[in-house]
């Protein structure tokens, strides 16, 4: 999975890559699954990012999904918290 981070901050221009944030504005991380997909993003007050998403599973038997979320600091390393 791959997370980009366009922001207004110091560094970036509106709408271009925070080259301050991640690998030159860009931070990846697995799901699990090749065809996991990010549904909705929001930045916390405190800078933070939160991401959350769905990967397919089997459930019984069944094709179902498995809900994500992984929370990034300010700077696109991943929240220990």
């Amino acid at each position: 999975m791959l997370l980009c981070a366009a922001t207004g901050l110091a560094g970036a221009a509106p709408f271009d890559l925070d080259p301050g944030y991640g690998a030159q504005g860009r931070v990846t991380f697995g799901t699990g699954q090749p065809d996991g997909q990010i549904g909705r993003s929001v930045v916390q007050a405190d800078g933070k990012l939160v991401v959350t998403g769905a990967r397919p599973t089997l459930v019984n038997n069944q094709p179902g999904a498995e809900l994500f979320a992984r929370r990034f600091n300010a700077d696109g390393s991943v929240d220990a918290g």
